[in-house]
């Protein structure tokens, strides 16, 4: 059995010891797979059956801060050694991930919080793109009716055809800004967008109706801005899951003793 000490330390008389593992993390449930070779830790030298390493006696070591020495004695293994290790890295070894319930999604590994956010957001987009899309339906009906009352209010007054020619363009002329405006808002609604600026230099509309379109386009934008809201905060429900590590996926490798 091979013994060791720390790099450029003195050889001291505490004996521990030394594992290289093999971890193969694979989690059926969240389908969080993990391989970790050349894992050392080293523990103190423990023969009782009944008790344990807590996590803070065992200590991680990189090979490349262990040099080999010359052993000062031979030591027999202690028969639980093995087993105690593999019960402390089970108990343990706890890789962090994500976890999103409602939606049925896990983190993967190396994956950050925010690239398994960014994809909990995009496993939702045809559904939040379906919604936005029957919204713009609603409203776009909304507005075409909204279009024709005005026009029939000015069919029904008692002026002359060239008056009302020229007040049927101007509606027709605001809905088309307005058409154009709320298209150019649907082009992109990955963000919540800020409220339409008010109607101005609308010639020939009458207060009141300028007044009731301007409260369909906040409605449709505030419609829009609660989806957005709604879809974020189901993506954003995140919590933390520890991936759990089973018996038969550690391995030891080798065994040494360190000197300390």
């Amino acid at each position: 059995m091979r013994h060791y000490r720390l790099r450029n330390a003195e050889t001291g008389n505490q004996v521990w010891l030394l594992f290289e593992l093999k971890i193969d993390l694979q989690d059926v449930r969240s389908g969080y797979r993990q391989s970790d070779w050349g894992l050392h830790l080293a523990a103190p030298w423990l023969e009782d059956h009944e008790l344990d390493w807590t996590l803070d006696m065992v200590r991680r070591f990189d090979p490349g801060d262990l040099e080999e020495v010359n052993p000062r004695q031979q030591f027999p293994w202690p028969d639980v050694a093995d087993q105690k290790m593999i019960g402390y890295m089970v108990k343990y070894y706890r890789p962090q991930s994500w976890r999103n319930a409602a939606l049925g999604l896990f983190s993967q590994a190396r994956e950050t919080r925010e690239e398994f956010l960014a994809r909990c957001r995009d496993s939702l987009r045809e559904e939040r793109e379906r919604e936005l899309r029957r919204l713009r339906e609603v409203f776009y009906h909304r507005f075409v009716e909204m279009e024709h009352r005005f026009a029939a209010g000015i069919e029904g007054q008692q002026f002359d055809e060239q008056w009302k020619g020229r007040r049927l363009a101007e509606i027709q002329d605001l809905f088309n800004r307005v058409g154009e405006e709320l298209s150019r808002r649907f082009l992109d609604l990955s963000q919540p967008t800020e409220p339409p600026a008010p109607l101005t230099d609308i010639v020939g509309i009458d207060p009141d109706s300028l007044q009731k379109l301007q409260v369909l386009r906040k409605e449709l934008v505030d419609n829009c801005n609660q989806v957005l809201a709604d879809f974020e905060r189901r993506a954003s429900e995140i919590e933390p899951y520890e991936v759990p590590l089973s018996y038969p996926q550690v391995e030891i490798v080798s065994r040494a003793i360190l000197w300390g």
